[in-house]
C-alpha cells in the first residue's frame, strides 16, 4: 500500500460510456493506494459526442469522491465565448456551430424540444440560435467559468523532485503573432503557465469541404490573448508563480 498517483484525462468530447468505464478502473485501481488518486482532466469535456450532459454530471460527482482539477479546452473556450458574445461569433457568426460540433452540445444540455430540433437543421436556422435560447443551466455554467487553464504537480523521485505542468494546448504558435507574448520577450515556460485572466487564441486552420468556406474553422493556437484589460509582455505578470487559490485564468497552481 501507498504511494501517490495522479490520472491525466484529455477530450472526452461528450463520450458518457468510455469516461465512465475509465473512471471505474481508476477506482479498482485505488485499492493499491492510501488514498484516492487524483484526476486531471485536459479539457475539450464536450461537443461532437452526444452526451454532454452526463458527461458534466459525472465529473461533479467526480470532484466529491476525489481530488480533482479541470482545465479548460478549447471547445469549453468556444462556448463561453459564445454565451460573451465576443468578437469572434460578431464577425464570423456562430462558429462554434460550424465545424466544432457546438449543436451536439446544445441539444444535450438545453431544455427546449424547439431548440433541440433547430440546432439539426440548416446553417441558415441554427446560426440564429442565442446565448438567451441557449438558457444554460446554473450549475453547469458554474462548472465551465470556474475551469482553470494550467496545472502543476510536483512529484517526489528519491532524493529530488519533478514538476510537471499540465495544459490543453501548446502555450504559444510556433510564428508568434507580434501582438502575443513570445520567447524573445523573455517570458518563460514557467510563467506562461501562470498567465492570470488570460484565455487561448482561436487560430484559423484550412476549412474542411463540408464547412461553409466563408466562416473559419477552429483549433486551439496556443497562444493567449488577453481579456478585461490586462495586457501582454513580461511586465503584464506579477507575482507569476503563486499558488494562491482562486484566481481565473491560466494561474499555476499546484
Amino acid at each position: 500500500m501507498g504511494g501517490r498517483r495522479v490520472w491525466v484525462i484529455g477530450d472526452i468530447h461528450g463520450m458518457f460510456d468510455p469516461l465512465s468505464a475509465l473512471l471505474q478502473r481508476i477506482r479498482y485501481l485505488d485499492e493499491t493506494l492510501d488514498e484516492p488518486a487524483k484526476v486531471v482532466f485536459l479539457g475539450d469535456y464536450i461537443d461532437y459526442g452526444p452526451s454532454t450532459r452526463p458527461v458534466i454530471d459525472l465529473l461533479l460527482q467526480t470532484r466529491e469522491e476525489r481530488k480533482t482539477v479541470f482545465l479548460c479546452g478549447n471547445h469549453e473556450d468556444l462556448l463561453l465565448q459564445f454565451l460573451e458574445g465576443s468578437p469572434l461569433f460578431q464577425q464570423f457568426g456562430n462558429v462554434w456551430f460550424r465545424g466544432n460540433g457546438g449543436q451536439d452540445t446544445v441539444a444535450s444540455l438545453t431544455q427546449s424540444p424547439d431548440l433541440f430540433r433547430r440546432v439539426y437543421r440548416t446553417p441558415e436556422e441554427y446560426c440564429k440560435v442565442t446565448p438567451d435560447e441557449f438558457n444554460l443551466p446554473a450549475r453547469y455554467l458554474a462548472f465551465f467559468t470556474s475551469l482553470q487553464y494550467a496545472h502543476a504537480e510536483t512529484f517526489a523521485t528519491g532524493h529530488d523532485s519533478v514538476r510537471v505542468a499540465f495544459s490543453h494546448a501548446s502555450l504559444f504558435q510556433p510564428v508568434p503573432d507580434p501582438a502575443q507574448p513570445s520567447s524573445r520577450d523573455g517570458v518563460t515556460v514557467e510563467q506562461q503557465l501562470a498567465l492570470r485572466h488570460l484565455r487561448p487564441v482561436p487560430r484559423v486552420l484550412p476549412v474542411p469541404r463540408d464547412v461553409d468556406r466563408a466562416q473559419p474553422h477552429l483549433e486551439p493556437a496556443g497562444a493567449f490573448r488577453p481579456v478585461r484589460g490586462s495586457a501582454p509582455g513580461a511586465g503584464a505578470y506579477p507575482d507569476l508563480l503563486s499558488e494562491e487559490p482562486g484566481h481565473p485564468g491560466g494561474q499555476l497552481q499546484g
